[in-house]
């Protein structure tokens, strides 16, 4: 009776055997499937494929009990992977010799000897052709085989393969045949791909897929005009049944340059493509004067997508209405808009979504302001004045059912001086709330403590002040639905210090000198500033004997800290 090792669904080793046998099998479909026409100018991956084999054969032995190891060794790696070229390795074609020599030979130095596999106890069906008699010890070629079934593997092997592609060879694998396709998809992860956004612009549109992880991102221009040097590879590709000239810098693959003539055709093709291998929504971005471009509009692909930008280019600043028609009666936008070109336009989509920024937002009124249904919204170069973003925070304290906003910022002059007459505010409370509050997606913080507060009915409270100085400051709307939203960064900085201060008196030791300034550090009560000027202090009393490496070190160490209390100090 065989004895067979069972593939673990939840983990991506094998589980413990109940005994050993010369017969080992894995368990998974004996169906054979093959890659057709695969880039064979690249072996890479392959090489990957057989390290992830090899690799996952030895663990096998990991699992056996000292005693064991030996037997294991011998027995259960050898069968396992005869028994893996029984069910795998068979009708291969001459295009596809090389990727299974490619996985041979890296497989080999991961096995106890590769003579091993001709002998009589270990020999394979007769019907096969014993894949190990076609490497040596040396894991030179000797004879070819003509397909490896990649897409055999089971689904967590070739999912491990799938994470270690390059985005290049990730888009070559999954271009080879419609059951490739399906197994890409099968065992990417999920979240394999960040976004796929696209840059809709006369004459160059392109698509780009960024990855989370190590994978540059992958790039599909449309360039049908220019002409490339020899340092470009030139290939035919057909995705979707769809045929594509292409080419791309040998030294950057993942940067793929169209040539094909119908844009609009190979745009739509591509795209789709792209969408089926990585499920994610779409972002798009958009210059003005697209001219035929504009059709793409009208697929399905279009309906809706999580963020749109309309930009501007260096010939054109502002959209006509027939484009803006075209774009906002097709496309529905559900997360954030962005219009940074000139748009004379009521686009009613920014009164619906999460985030919203108006760079000319000139055709907007007070009342517009009212109608705003967003979490965060930012307006350059408005209308708005001082009165009517009061009448904004009134209307907000008298209805306590629009919990949604968050923050809205405006443009301001900084030479206009807030000051109210209606509404009733009060100066900052450090112990009523943070004193800084971060920007939009976190990049970075404001400085609230000059900001004006007011509290509604139900508890919540809001600000309103300019939180930055310059040719233009900004004047926030902030709602602090968290009062102290940076507490979790102040506590994970006063722990970093401690660890820090902790560590000091054996770098003074170590590093130092013993002066009076070097002494005075340890005081863990220090303000930053304090702190910097008896480093510099204890640093210039050193310097004149000469610099050296404990010396560098000891500063930088101080500096460290240094960092540390003036971020503290700035959240405080």
């Amino acid at each position: 009776m065989d004895s067979r090792f069972q593939f673990s669904s939840s983990s991506s080793c094998f589980n413990r055997p109940t005994k050993l046998s010369k017969n080992v099998k894995f368990e998974f479909s004996s169906q054979e499937i093959a890659l057709d026409r695969f880039n064979t100018t690249r072996m890479e991956p392959f090489f990957c494929i057989g390290h992830t084999i090899g690799k996952q054969l030895s663990k096998l032995c990991d699992d056996f009990d000292k005693e064991m190891m030996a037997h294991a060794h011998k027995t259960s790696i050898v069968a396992t992977v005869k028994s893996l070229w029984n069910v795998m390795f068979t009708n291969f074609s001459p295009q596809e010799a090389f990727c299974f020599d490619a996985a041979l030979v890296a497989i080999a130095p991961l096995l106890p000897s590769v003579a091993e596999f001709s002998s009589p106890k270990f020999s394979i069906s007769s019907s096969s052709v014993n894949p190990f008699n076609m490497i040596n010890l040396k894991g030179k070629k000797k004879k070819k085989c003509e397909r490896f079934p990649l897409l055999c593997l089971p689904r967590l092997i070739l999912e491990m393969v799938v994470n270690q592609l390059e985005s290049p060879d990730l888009l070559n694998l999954s271009i080879c045949s419609n059951r490739s396709t399906l197994r890409v998809c099968q065992a990417s992860p999920k979240n394999c791909a960040e976004s796929v956004s696209i840059y809709l612009k006369k004459p160059n549109p392109s698509i780009k897929i960024t990855f989370f992880g190590f994978r540059k991102p992958l790039e599909w221009v449309f360039c049908f005009e220019e002409d490339f040097s020899q340092k470009y590879i030139h290939r035919n590709l057909v995705v979707s049944e769809y045929h594509y000239i292409t080419a791309h810098h040998k030294n950057s693959p993942e940067q793929i340059m169209c040539r094909n003539a119908d844009v609009v055709e190979g745009f739509l093709k591509i795209l789709e493509f792209f969408l089926k291998i990585f499920p994610v929504r779409l972002k798009i971005g958009v210059q003005p004067n697209i001219g035929g471009l504009q059709i793409l509009f009208k697929s399905n692909i279009f309906a809706q997508c999580s963020e749109m930008k309309l930009t501007r280019s260096l010939e054109n600043h502002a959209f006509n209405r027939q484009e803006l028609g075209a774009i906002f009666k097709k496309i529905k936008v559900l997360d954030k808009l962005e219009v940074i070109a000139h748009a004379d336009y009521v686009i009613r989509q920014a009164f619906i979504v999460d985030h919203v920024t108006l760079a000319h937002a000139t055709w907007m009124c007070e009342h517009d302001l009212f109608r705003l249904n967003c979490r965060s919204a930012r307006f350059l170069n408005h209308t708005f004045q001082l009165d009517d973003i009061e009448d904004l925070a009134l209307q907000w304290l008298a209805k306590p059912y629009t919990p949604r906003l968050e923050r809205m910022e405006f443009e301001w002059d900084p030479l206009v001086e807030i000051q109210f007459f209606t509404l009733e505010t009060t100066k900052w409370d450090k112990n009523k709330r943070s004193r800084c509050c971060y920007k939009i997606h976190q990049r970075g913080i404001f400085d609230c403590s000059e900001t004006f507060d007011f509290t509604r009915p139900d508890g919540l409270m809001a600000s309103i002040g300019v939180v930055e100085r310059g040719y233009f400051s900004t004047l926030i709307f902030y709602v602090w639905h968290d009062r102290f939203p940076t507490r979790n960064q102040q506590n994970r900085l006063k722990k970093r210090l401690n660890e820090l201060q902790v560590q000091q008196r054996d770098i003074n030791r170590r590093l130092g000198d013993g002066n009076d300034f070097e002494q005075s550090l340890t005081n863990p009560n220090l303000s930053a500033a304090t702190f910097e000027n008896y480093m510099i202090q204890a640093y210039n009393l050193r310097k004149p004997r000469g610099s050296s490496k404990k010396l560098e070190e000891w500063y930088k160490f101080h500096c460290e800290i240094l960092d540390v209390k003036k971020q503290i100090e700035s959240l405080e």
